[in-house]
């Protein structure tokens, strides 16, 4: 039986080392790093089984979490059966289009490398200000692997991994642009050589698996090797961060 797992029959919500991917947790932390949720209402699109969301809830004072598969979003709602936390989170399958929300009632959004599965991106953006209250804000990754040279072993991982598209600085600044934001961070992150050896293995179709040590380690080597890079680095991910209009 895995971590997740464990917690998720305890009914409480995990720590963000549980995930096995130490990029994934890296990217969580890079999405949190600077902000002070308390007492704000926000919602983790593309929640998954919901480590990110139980994160969230120890920070946010209400956590909305949205994903597509309601598998997953069964298993989510299982970590908070036993926690004080449950009554301020609810999970919902489905998209932000039919997700049934007020207008101006969110105060922050988080995407963890989720907008590159999205079939139609305009769409959920135009979602998302919809239901941010005017100043909130948008966090999120999304996949470039700018520094993989291979194009057909792109594509193969695109098809593999349901990716819709491989986003670029510019392009996935374009989106954000185009539904009316204004885009305040757009940095590549994941770029250094612990990342790209990383997810060498990923686009080798390699299951790896790390000890909870060895994850947290490479979180750190990864974030240690981003502290000085350059706008144009090529890089396995990119972070944006964008804000609606007051």
């Amino acid at each position: 039986m895995n971590l997740k797992s464990i917690f998720a029959r305890l009914g409480i919500p995990p720590p963000l080392w549980v995930t096995n991917s130490p990029s994934r947790i890296y990217e969580y932390q890079s999405l949190l790093r600077g902000l002070s949720l308390r007492g704000a209402s926000v919602l983790d699109f593309g929640c998954g089984e919901g480590v990110f969301a139980a994160e969230l809830s120890a920070r946010a004072d209400h956590v909305w979490g949205v994903d597509l598969n309601p598998t997953v979003v069964r298993r989510a709602r299982r970590f908070f059966q036993n926690s004080p936390r449950k009554r301020k989170v609810q999970f919902h399958a489905g998209t932000l289009s039919n997700l049934n929300l007020p207008e101006n009632s969110i105060d922050h959004i988080f995407c963890a490398c989720v907008l590159q599965l999205t079939k139609n991106l305009p769409a959920e953006l135009n979602a998302m200000r919809r239901i941010l209250k005017p100043g909130g804000w948008v966090h999120a990754t999304v996949d470039s692997f700018a520094f993989v040279q291979d194009e057909e072993k792109k594509r193969a991982y695109a098809q593999t991994h349901g990716i819709v598209e491989f986003f670029s600085r510019e392009s996935i600044a374009q989106y954000f642009q185009n539904a009316k934001f204004s885009v305040a961070t757009n940095q590549p992150i994941l770029a250094g050589a612990a990342a790209q050896a990383h997810f060498a293995r990923y686009f080798e179709n390699s299951a790896v698996i790390y000890g909870i040590r060895e994850r947290i380690q490479l979180a750190k080597k990864m974030s240690a090797e981003d502290k000085n890079i350059r706008a144009e680095t090529p890089s396995a991910e990119i972070l944006i961060r964008a804000q609606k209009a007051a």
